[in-house]
């Protein structure tokens, strides 16, 4: 993926995170090991497309990295509990 906002931002000097949604069809890496996210964030935990709309059992892909399923959690709560770990 080419330069977008978040890039500028991160060469002014900027941290950038997003945790949650971040485009319709996100989904994990799937060309030759390489990071499947756009540049710019320092954190990078997107849902995956498939679990989106799903609030119970999503499954987030960490800077590009193979999905994590958080079976029986609740997506906000797990969203939350993401955030205030950035924060700490």
């Amino acid at each position: 993926m080419g330069p977008n906002f978040t890039f500028l931002l991160q060469n002014a000097g900027y941290d950038n995170y997003l945790i949650g949604k971040f485009i319709n069809h996100y989904n994990e890496p799937k060309r030759m090991g390489r990071k499947n996210f756009p540049n710019g964030w320092k954190h990078f935990d997107a849902i995956i497309h498939s679990s989106t709309c799903m609030f119970y059992d999503t499954c987030f892909a960490y800077n590009g990295n193979p999905n994590v399923c958080y079976t029986g959690q609740y997506q906000t709560d797990v969203m939350t509990d993401k955030a205030m770990a950035v924060l700490k």
